[in-house]
């Protein structure tokens, strides 16, 4: 989960694809506790920073898991680069290319361009949805049953075992996720998904609780 090299820790991905049947691969930097969880921490504020655009903020985030998302970004012969997209807001339809997210994307695609290409206007969503928090596993199922949908392609390509990449800021329940794996595998059924969230929502039963702190060092350059 984390190195320990000479002059500092330096973070490594938290690997959680057993918990997502169907990825190739699942992973995140942090953890995220809700406003209203005592534990809320500055990890947590930086990432709703994130979410709301924060310049300062943003910059922090897209660099660092540029630097470490990188050499996990999948590449293969044949000219074929992984297709980056981004899970959409509740009311967004298609990526506005202006969230932080997009800004992400855009500079993974800047940096690794010969693996990767940021396209995310291949998953878009057919409606708006409700705002997901507070909601239960079930109810977020629910309300994200055929929201999702991928362009056609013609059929050469979606015959082909494409890489996709997902971004993400928080991964909660990971139905999101599920929804937009099911969007890419209708119309590109031997797709690799892969995922990328910031953090995902912290329980108290499986996950550490001294990476925040370093994180949070790490994503000011203090290690």
């Amino acid at each position: 989960m984390q190195k320990i090299l000479q002059g500092g820790i330096i973070m490594s991905l938290i690997d959680i694809t057993q918990f997502y049947q169907g990825y190739t691969s699942v992973k995140h930097l942090g953890y995220y506790f809700p406003t209203h969880d005592p534990r809320f921490d500055d990890l947590s504020r930086l990432l709703l920073n994130f979410k709301d655009g924060n310049r300062d903020s943003s910059k922090l985030w897209i660099e660092y898991a540029t630097k470490l998302l990188g050499p996990h970004i999948p590449s293969w012969p044949g000219g074929k680069k992984t297709i980056i997209v981004r899970a959409l807001g509740h009311i967004e339809l298609r990526a506005s290319g202006g969230k932080s997210l997009d800004i992400l994307g855009k500079k993974l695609d800047e940096v690794y361009g010969t693996n990767c290409v940021y396209s995310p206007t291949w998953v878009y969503k057919k409606h708006e949805i409700p705002s997901l928090k507070g909601l239960s596993r079930d109810a977020r199922r629910q309300a994200l049953v055929d929201a999702y949908a991928h362009i056609t392609l013609n059929d050469d390509d979606s015959k082909l075992p494409l890489n996709y990449l997902i971004l993400d800021d928080v991964i909660t329940t990971g139905s999101t996720l599920f929804a937009i794996q099911g969007a890419i595998k209708e119309k590109v059924p031997n797709a690799r998904v892969h995922a990328f969230g910031l953090c995902r929502t912290y329980d108290n039963f499986s996950n550490p609780t001294n990476i925040n702190p370093l994180l949070l060092k790490a994503l000011h350059g203090k290690n």
